[in-house]
């Protein structure tokens, strides 16, 4: 997993905007995570200077370490909750990181778009 971060760290660095958390938090924006994609979230928020920010992968440990390392917070969580980061406007969840079933990676991710619906009122 590290060689695939480090590799896309020049290529980030390149196409987000040097200001990008201040443009989501002016523009009021919740950003929704799941299954691996808050692993990659805390690479994009880590590469444009933005650390803390609360994530969750579910509870592997190898993977969890990673979102340390790249300046994220890593909040262990269940496959049905999410985890919710008002400070930087963040919803995640593992989904199939820990699913083992439809069911199971549903009830999370319909808990993170709820999430995400009640903070843009």
């Amino acid at each position: 997993m590290k060689w695939f971060f480090s590799s896309i760290k020049t290529g980030l660095r390149r196409i987000l905007p040097p200001k990008l958390h201040e443009l989501q938090l002016k523009w009021a924006r919740m950003i929704p995570f799941s299954c691996i994609s808050p692993a990659m979230a805390a690479k994009v928020y880590g590469v444009a200077g933005v650390k803390g920010v609360k994530l969750t992968i579910g509870n592997d440990k190898g993977t969890s370490d990673a979102v340390k390392a790249m300046g994220a917070e890593h909040v262990d969580c269940g496959v049905r909750d999410c985890v919710v980061d008002s400070d930087h406007k963040v919803v995640s969840t593992p989904a199939y990181m820990l699913a083992q079933g439809i069911s199971e990676a549903a009830e999370g991710i319909d808990k993170a778009v709820a999430k995400v619906l009640e903070m843009a009122k």
